[in-house]
């Protein structure tokens, strides 16, 4: 709160602190706070704007999962804090949701940064900062997951919008006849041992012969 009220101390008459696109978002922002308030959690105002579209910061705690600011995307100046005891907390609670389009990292270990990036699937990541990842030039910009498919800019945005054609031209030395029938011979059993894992000969010519159903016992996932 304080270092917001340092960059906007008076956020009404600011022409850089942005107000609510039109009423109905300002309205929206304000019902989802009510919602919030009625289920339990504590909202910590940062000042009170001008009861229109100017809304200043407001930190959500004590937040649940069925209040609409933990399943609404919220574009608008609502902070929900969620407690944790443990990166490994942290780590768990994201995980266990859709993917994000952004993930922040605010801090110094060397090893908590290198769990994250490696543990937690998200569109972009920003280091002690907010959304930088998104103006760089340099970097490919997307979601994964519910967060969207696919990148843009740079090369990766080239092989995103763009489809590359195989080609494969079989040289005229390259043995293929050593695939084609009778099956089960001793070099097509070595073959299909070392590509396919397997010594079943019948893998060997799987393209040409139709592959037999197999009974597996069947599994299921608690």
């Amino acid at each position: 709160m304080l270092a917001f009220r340092r960059l906007y101390p008076d956020t009404v008459n600011d022409p850089n602190y942005t107000s609510m696109a039109s009423d109905r978002h300002a309205d929206r922002t304000r019902e989802l706070l009510a919602d919030a308030v009625a289920k339990g959690a504590t909202v910590t105002s940062s000042g009170p704007g001008d009861g229109a579209r100017i809304i200043e910061l407001q930190i959500v705690t004590g937040v649940t999962p069925d209040m609409r600011v933990m399943q609404e995307e919220l574009f608008n100046p609502i902070l929900p804090v969620v407690a944790c005891d443990s990166l490994d907390d942290a780590v768990a609670f994201v995980t266990a949701r859709p993917r994000p389009l952004a993930l922040y990292y605010f801090g110094s270990d060397t090893t908590d940064l290198q769990r994250l990036t490696r543990d937690v699937h998200a569109g972009g990541m920003t280091v002690n900062d907010w959304a930088w990842h998104v103006f760089q030039c340099d970097l490919p910009f997307g979601g994964t997951g519910n967060s969207g498919i696919g990148s843009w800019r740079g090369p990766e945005g080239f092989r995103s919008l763009s489809h590359a054609k195989a080609v494969f031209t079989v040289h005229r030395f390259f043995p293929i006849h050593l695939f084609h029938p009778p099956y089960g011979t001793r070099i097509q059993r070595l073959l299909s041992k070392i590509f396919l894992g397997s010594g079943d000969p019948s893998l060997a010519g799987s393209a040409a012969q139709p592959a037999q159903p197999v009974a597996r016992p069947s599994t299921s996932t608690p």
